[in-house]
């Protein structure tokens, strides 16, 4: 099932950066990676394929990009540190962590591209 969050975010990117990002239809979007185009959807088989993509991206741009995870320890909950700029973001008990890290990053990418073009 297509996560509406990352649906939204990936067709942000095509509006920004279409020479990374273009939709196909309605649910398929293709990415630049490697000097190849992937097909991608906002659905987790997809996840690595958009972080990698995104990193490329910011290599690409001159954007400084860091993922950094911490899992749960004794009392703490997990956090993730992601993005251009340090953000942190901490889960209860059965929130998805590591699945948020994809939107987390592209959110993070596509503010550093044009501020003015997204919701956050």
């Amino acid at each position: 099932m297509a996560d509406q969050e990352l649906q939204s975010l990936l067709s942000q990117w095509c509006a920004i950066e279409p020479q990374r990002c273009t939709q196909k239809d309605d649910n398929l979007f293709e990415v630049l990676y490697s000097g190849g185009w992937m097909k991608v959807a906002a659905e987790a088989a997809s996840h690595g394929t958009i972080i990698a993509a995104v990193l490329e991206g910011c290599h690409h741009n001159h954007i400084y990009c860091n993922i950094e995870y911490t899992p749960r320890y004794k009392d703490e909950p997990p956090t993730i540190q992601v993005g251009c700029i340090y953000r942190t973001f901490r889960w209860d008990e059965g929130d998805e962590v590591v699945y948020s890290i994809t939107s987390l990053l592209l959110t993070e990418y596509l503010e550093r591209l044009d501020p003015d073009k997204t919701n956050h």
